[in-house]
């Protein structure tokens, strides 16, 4: 009898979130993909191309099983597909953009270079190189969907992916099986990652879950664009929604809304089945060595002065998570986020099961801590920074376990105390190290942990480990003082400079956020004894500078209620007041925002907490 195989170690996938080049044809490209894979007998595996110069083309073979396909196809072309042979998406794209769509954003194939491992050689000129195809399993589901109850691809369904090949209009009997495979493709997407810039070049990274979330009626509108031009992924996601392959959602220019509010209902229950769904999967997401755009200082302190170990705490929203951004610009940074779920071994790796072709084996799987830490053994000339935002909503004993005693550094940045560890990770550590091409900083590692069993941690003087830490976050753990000791502390204030540059939009009036925020946070202070509980200057953060109603209304104002003021209501500490008469203030709660006269509601509120429009 044999037992599963190890859990399969793999490589980070790139999410290519910085690539240039846009998807002028996305379902050219999905249905091209498709047919290659049918025509090819479903095998995995497809060699799809030849040389001519500084060009590729498709293979003669596959041109000729394309016709055959075809061939029953109403107004089929035998010209049409002679020309894919030469004009297609799969031969003039270059790498990195076909990687993107099909690897990244759809998952339908991976798409190497036959003669190269780099992805980049096709940045520049006009040369194109050959290229194979690796089917995904997402395949088999799409020829499911396209077949019939014998399992073979129907003929209506070659003839909606002849006219998305051509770009002709699919036939109202078609529209019902075209639905579906936009359906499945958008299925695909759920999960992609995509990236945009706030107006201080903050950057956003969000999936199509945070476009959903803001969407409630047809006159939502969310802008894709930042202050940055469109890259990579969000390219992607543009034509999709372009080219009309999301069944809920529409774009204009860079703005998506609800495609009518008939659709209301079904895209608010697809869009908490998309929740629901992305719930089962890893909670955090990790972004490894972001590529550097030049928009900040590249280390704007001395590194050999910054602390090993920093936690930078204050009010939410002052900008601490910026404040990492910063220092740590341009250098390899691996970033995690504690929640209450965050365990030691979703931190450091465990034993998981992942596929390996068509079995699933058990490996070692390296999380945030044992990466950043092997990375920075392996490139000892480079510092490393491991990243935790929201260290204090995770249960940090838990989380660190014994490594809180690496924390403990030498005058030189190295651990003073050694641990052990355990055997799963001093496996791994073996591989990591004994398959490095680096001998000499694997040398010295070995030198240092003194051992060749590779059971012992030791952080070495180049990884740094900033945290983040919401003072007023209501879930956190307790953390002991011996765990706290370990840390440098800085705390990041409000900047009231900043926040002046931000308005409240209420109606037709206009009021300056950073007056309120000094209006109102004395008062929290007053009422609290603290000052955790304050706005910070970016608690909200409109791209555009203005806060919306809803914006100020469901976000500033539910805080201030549900964090500080709920208890309060009806005494003389409550800021929940208005008057309409001199002398006559009214309480009032949070729901009664929600009420008709809610705008009124909150212009009365501004005026009694002391604020006036802007002239």
């Amino acid at each position: 009898m044999s037992l599963p195989n190890n859990v399969k170690t793999r490589t980070p996938i790139d999410p290519k979130l910085a690539v240039g080049s846009s998807l002028p044809k996305p379902k050219e490209l999905i249905a091209l993909t498709i047919v290659l894979y049918l025509i090819n007998e479903e095998r995995e595996y497809l060699d799809y191309t030849v040389q001519s110069g500084n060009t590729i083309q498709i293979k003669d073979d596959l041109i000729s099983s394309m016709k055959s396909f075809f061939s029953s196809v109403d107004n089929y072309s035998e010209q049409n597909i002679d020309r894919l042979r030469t004009e297609n998406s799969l031969v003039s794209m270059q790498l990195e953009p076909l990687q993107v769509s099909l690897q990244i954003v759809w998952k339908l194939a991976k798409v190497k270079a036959i003669n190269s491992s780099s992805s980049s050689q096709e940045r520049t000129g006009g040369v194109r190189v050959p290229k194979s195809l690796n089917f995904t399993s997402n395949l088999v589901l799409l020829k499911s969907i396209l077949s019939d109850n014998n399992n073979t691809v129907a003929e209506f369904s070659k003839t909606v992916l002849y006219r998305w090949i051509f770009n002709e209009p699919i036939e109202s009997e078609n529209q019902n099986l075209e639905a579906k495979l936009k359906s499945a493709l958008l299925i695909f997407t759920e999960d992609t990652l995509y990236k945009t810039w706030l107006d201080d070049n903050t950057e956003v990274l969000f999936q199509q879950e945070g476009i959903y979330d803001l969407i409630n009626n047809d006159n939502d509108v969310v802008d894709l664009k930042g202050v940055k031009e469109i890259k990579g992924t969000l390219r992607n996601l543009k034509s999709l929604f372009s080219h009309n392959l999301h069944p809920y959602l529409k774009i204009e220019g860079d703005n998506v809304s609800l495609r009518e509010q008939a659709l209301l209902e079904d895209f608010t229950q697809y869009k908490n089945k998309v929740s629901n769904q992305l719930d089962l999967v890893p909670k955090s997401i990790e972004i490894v060595e972001m590529e550097n755009e030049g928009e900040l200082p590249n280390t704007p302190e001395n590194i050999e002065n910054l602390p090993h170990q920093i936690i930078f705490y204050g009010s939410p929203g002052t900008g601490k998570s910026r404040e990492i951004e910063m220092r740590t610009n341009g250098h390899n940074r691996t970033r995690t986020t504690f929640h209450p779920e965050t365990d030691y071994h979703s931190f450091v790796g465990s034993y998981k099961p992942v596929m390996d072709g068509i079995n699933i084996k058990y490996e070692f799987v390296p999380q945030a801590f044992t990466k950043a830490y092997c990375n920075a053994w392996l490139n000892p000339e480079q510092p490393y920074f491991l990243i935790i935002e929201e260290i204090n909503r995770g249960n940090c004993a838990q989380i660190f376990g014994d490594l809180f005693q690496c924390l403990d550094r030498d005058d030189n940045g190295f651990s003073k105390y050694e641990i052990n560890c355990d055997k799963d990770l001093a496996n791994y550590l073996k591989f990591v190290f004994e398959s490095s091409a680096n001998t000499e900083a694997v040398e010295s590692y070995k030198a240092i942990i003194q051992t060749e069993d590779f059971d012992k941690i030791i952080l070495p003087n180049n990884l740094y480990i900033l945290a983040t830490m919401n003072t007023s976050d209501q879930s956190l753990f307790p953390m002991d003082s011996a765990f706290k000791r370990r840390w440098d502390w800085e705390f990041v204030p409000i900047n009231y400079g900043d926040a002046n540059s931000l308005n409240i939009i209420i109606g037709d009036s206009t009021y300056n956020w950073g007056k309120f925020i000094e209006n109102i946070n004395p008062k929290i202070k007053e009422l609290t004894g603290s000052e955790d509980k304050q706005l910070g200057n970016r608690f909200v953060n409109p791209k555009d500078r203005n806060i919306t109603f809803d914006q100020f209304r469901s976000k500033v104002l539910f805080y201030l209620w549900s964090e500080v003021y709920k208890d309060e209501f009806g005494t003389q500490s409550s800021i929940f007041k208005y008057e309409l008469e001199e002398n006559n203030p009214i309480d009032f709660q949070f729901g009664e925002l929600y009420n008709d006269n809610a705008t009124d509601i909150v212009l009365a509120f501004l005026k009694f907490n002391g604020l006036e429009p802007e002239q």
